[in-house]
C-alpha cells in the first residue's frame, strides 16, 4: 500500500473512532444533563410549549393571542434562566422553584396554543362546510337569475313577431 493509502486508512480509522467516542457520551447520562433534574425537566415542558405553540401559528391562530402567548413563554424563558444562575451559584431550592413556576408557565401555554389550535381548526372546518354546502345554492340562484334576464329580453322581440299579421299584397295600386 501506498503512503496516500496509509494515511487515508488512518484518518477514516481516527474519524470512526472520535464519531463512536462523541455518540457514546451524548448517550452518557452523566454528561447529557448538566443541569438539576427539576430545570431539564422545564427544559422539555418549554420546547413542548414552543413547538404547540408553532403548531397554532401554522394553523392560523389570531395574531394577538399567539403574541399573548408568545410574550408568557418569554416569561418562562427568564424564569428558566433565572433558574440556571440559582443552580450556578449553589442556591437548589430557589432553582427548583424557578423551574417548577417555568414549567408551570409552559405548561399553560401549551394547553393554550393547542385550544386556540384546536378552535381554530374547527372554525376552518365550519367555513369549509358552509362554502361547500353554499355553492349549489348560489349556483341555482344564478342560473335562474339568468335565464330570467335572457327570457325578459327575448319577451319584447317574440311578442312583435307574434303581433304581425299577414298581409296582403294590394293588386293593382
Amino acid at each position: 500500500m501506498s503512503r496516500l493509502a496509509e494515511a487515508i486508512l488512518a484518518s477514516l480509522v481516527l474519524l470512526s473512532a472520535c464519531s463512536a467516542a462523541v455518540g457514546s457520551s451524548a448517550l452518557n447520562p452523566r454528561v447529557m444533563g448538566t443541569n438539576g433534574p427539576p430545570i431539564d425537566e422545564a427544559e422539555q415542558r418549554l420546547r413542548l410549549a414552543f413547538a404547540a405553540l408553532n403548531a397554532a401559528d401554522e394553523l392560523g391562530v389570531s395574531e394577538t393571542e399567539v403574541s399573548v402567548l408568545a410574550n408568557r413563554l418569554n416569561n418562562a424563558l427568564d424564569l428558566l434562566s433565572d433558574a440556571r444562575v440559582f443552580e450556578e451559584i449553589g442556591n437548589g431550592s430557589a432553582a427548583s422553584e424557578y423551574a417548577s413556576r417555568s414549567g408551570a408557565i409552559s405548561d399553560n401555554v401549551r394547553e393554550d396554543a393547542e385550544d386556540f389550535g384546536e378552535r381554530t381548526s374547527e372554525a376552518l372546518f365550519s367555513k369549509r362546510v358552509a362554502i361547500f354546502a353554499l355553492a349549489p345554492v348560489v349556483g341555482l340562484i344564478g342560473a335562474v337569475v339568468f335565464y330570467l334576464a335572457y327570457r325578459g329580453r327575448r319577451r319584447p322581440s317574440m311578442e312583435k313577431i307574434l303581433r304581425m299579421g299577414i298581409r296582403r299584397k294590394q293588386e293593382g295600386g
